[in-house]
């Protein structure tokens, strides 16, 4: 059930949460849940393709339930991260980049500073 609550929030939440930030909104409701716990879910979610992992450069990985094709923003003065529509910056598959290399996917990431801080 620890599980399923973590993957359950993740999708529920739009503000891309580190694994701290997840533990925090879950402990309330599962007392005996673990930051190892929530660490190793993120992990095996991850693996499998059930979730985005976000690297902001920053040396804490934040995550994103939302499967759907989306890229990211990330803004360096607050830390938030926005999802950029996929129809806004579409992406078509790279051809001929490398000689037969096949691409599995595209991930781009903007850096910035959003409106609010501007």
């Amino acid at each position: 059930s620890q599980r399923l609550a973590v993957m359950r929030t993740l999708l529920n939440d739009r503000t891309h949460p580190s694994a701290e930030e997840l533990f925090e909104k879950l402990k309330e409701d599962y007392p005996t849940l673990s930051l190892s716990t929530v660490y190793k879910t993120l992990q095996v979610l991850s693996e499998t393709d059930q979730i985005i992992t976000i690297d902001t450069g920053s040396g804490k990985q934040r995550f994103d339930g939302q499967m759907t094709p989306h890229h990211h923003a990330h803004c360096s003065k607050c830390g938030k991260i926005f999802d950029i529509d996929y129809d806004k910056c579409p992406v078509d598959e790279p051809k001929d980049i490398l000689p037969g290399f096949k691409v599995q996917s595209t991930k781009i990431y903007f850096a910035g500073v959003c409106k609010d801080c501007s």
